[in-house]
């Protein structure tokens, strides 16, 4: 049980990584919640230890709806009113910096959101500032700062988000054991100016998540952190645009095809809606490289949808009206018939004799 580990293990763990100064790493990220005692001397030995360090430590913020009003004076219920910010313990708060490490989990039950920072609320503002970076933006910041790079700051939705592009599958980033390290199974120069993540990588401590990158597998929430900050470094990060309005572009694509091609010949109609396809789906390619997201399935179902019925209206409905021709040829050949038999035996006998 994690819980019952000392935490003097931790702090031998940063000792070790900055045993070396010249092979020692730029930013140590720490994806742990230590945010009450355990045992006094042993968290005062880490508060010790990270001391003069470049440390980020992991918090946890605590949501809880509540019934808020608004700047123009509406009240409305804030399902993501933060009620509570757990920080860390006294002493390693003071020699360290914070970040939350919550993860943000779309209605599909896939991870591909991320934040930069929130606005803490001015109850908390003592215990957390009046803001509070997200874990995997502070290591970011840290890093370019320490490194004199400059800090790149995505633009976000209206609920502070954006959307972030993995850089691999569950399992791509380079990892080791804490104990490898702290036996020396791993050459200090492995850890020279990086980013050393140190988190939960086992099931039995419930931080896994689902990726958007590799459906079907887990991912530890260190790693998506790391995949966070690999955006915030190669600018993989997007917004969506205002979904009335998206919605309102892809309905004025299809009606505008259905209206030009509906009695066009399938030969036209089919290559002209894939041409549509390619050419939206390069727009959204030209977007992305712009930090904004559109999603090409819609276009894509719809054209689809149109073909679709151009296929049924072209072929299946000229087959029923042929069947339909054919049926009535079959009256008026019956009709005939009939109208010829009727004469027959109306015939003269004179006729008859000459049959």
């Amino acid at each position: 049980n994690f819980k019952n580990w000392s935490r003097g293990k931790i702090a031998d763990l940063i000792e070790k990584l900055y045993e070396d100064e010249e092979n020692a790493p730029s930013v140590v990220a720490l994806d742990l919640n230590f945010n009450d005692y355990y045992n006094y001397e042993d968290d005062l030995r880490l508060a010790k230890a990270c001391e003069g360090k470049d440390v980020i430590i992991g918090s946890i913020i605590v949501y809880r709806g509540a019934v808020e009003v608004s700047d123009e004076g509406e009240r409305f219920f804030n399902k993501e009113h933060i009620s509570d910010i757990e920080m860390p313990y006294e002493e390693l708060n003071q020699t360290t910096q914070t970040g939350y490490s919550n993860q943000y989990i779309s209605s599909d039950g896939y991870v591909r959101y991320a934040q930069n920072s929130v606005k803490v609320p001015k109850e908390l503002s003592d215990k957390a500032g009046n803001e509070l970076d997200s874990f995997a933006y502070r290591v970011y910041k840290t890093y370019q700062s320490k490194n004199g790079e400059e800090i790149y700051i995505p633009r976000t939705n209206r609920s502070g988000q954006f959307q972030f592009l993995y850089s691999g599958k569950a399992g791509e980033f380079s990892k080791v054991s804490l104990d490898a390290v702290l036996s020396d199974k791993v050459r200090p120069e492995a850890f020279k100016d990086a980013i050393v993540m140190v988190g939960a990588y086992a099931p039995g401590f419930q931080d896994s998540y689902q990726p958007a990158s590799d459906r079907g597998k887990v991912m530890y929430g260190v790693e998506i952190h790391a995949n966070v900050i690999q955006a915030y470094m190669q600018g993989k990060t997007m917004i969506s645009p205002n979904n009335f309005l998206m919605a309102a572009i892809v309905c004025a694509i299809i009606l505008l095809f259905i209206i030009l091609f509906n009695k066009k010949n399938l030969f036209v109609t089919i290559p002209v809606s894939v041409g549509i396809a390619l050419l939206y789906a390069l727009a959204g390619r030209i977007l992305s490289s712009k930090g904004i997201y559109i999603s090409c399935i819609y276009v894509f179902a719809s054209l689809a949808l149109a073909d679709l019925y151009f296929v049924i209206e072209k072929y299946f409905l000229e087959l029923l009206e042929n069947l339909r021709y054919q049926e009535e040829i079959k009256e008026q050949m019956w009709s005939f018939t009939e109208a010829m038999a009727a004469a027959i035996d109306e015939r003269t006998p004179y006729n008859a004799s000459h049959t």
